[in-house]
């Protein structure tokens, strides 16, 4: 982050507030601290647990096993591309942010002169613009956080669903073993 700010041309350093860039380097570092441990532990624990899973389903039954990974495809591909908008929100979230945390300070930084010329109001018009651009922007990134979840979660239920009844027609045919049926429910 200290690498992009050093890289700003010397007509935005000579107007930029070194507060400013402290303020936003370390309100994006925490952060990144938490995101960066989490993307290593997450897919490591989670991952080892899907491998195991899905190797005991295979052995099993192999034909319940591809049924059981036959949504994985979806998932892995229509998840990241919506999460992708989601990023990218976030991104516009936060240059919102920064613009917000300019206009405050050149707000407070100018109160003399507002007081004297009666401008308040404008400026309180531009901070209340601010903050209504960024209610905007967070409740679409929370509706498209909670339509990941659902879909997500939809797709996660919908194999179980297709165990259920499909396995269940094909436990009462007799063309497939009730407790190998109830394993691959147990370990799904």
């Amino acid at each position: 982050l200290i690498e992009q700010v050093m890289r700003f041309p010397m007509s935005r350093m000579r107007s930029t507030k070194p507060g400013e860039v402290v303020q936003a380097l370390m309100g994006e570092i925490e952060p990144l601290g938490g995101f960066i441990g989490e993307v290593i532990a997450t897919p490591a624990f989670q991952g080892g647990l899907l491998c195991v899973y899905i190797v005991f389903i295979f052995i099993q039954d192999p034909l319940l096993g591809f049924a059981a990974i036959s949504l994985y495809p979806m998932q892995a591909w229509l998840i990241p591309w919506m999460q992708a908008k989601v990023v990218r929100l976030n991104k516009e979230r936060a240059g919102n942010n920064r613009m917000l945390a300019d206009t405050l300070a050149e707000s407070v930084g100018q109160m003399p002169e507002i007081q004297t010329n009666d401008t308040a109001r404008w400026h309180l018009a531009q901070v209340s613009g601010k903050l209504f651009q960024n209610t905007l922007i967070r409740m679409q990134i929370f509706r498209r956080k909670f339509t990941i979840k659902f879909l997500n979660n939809f797709l996660n239920q919908l194999t179980p669903f297709f165990f259920y009844s499909i396995g269940g027609y094909l436990v009462i045919e007799g063309e497939l073993d009730f407790g190998a049926m109830v394993a691959v429910l147990a370990a799904y």
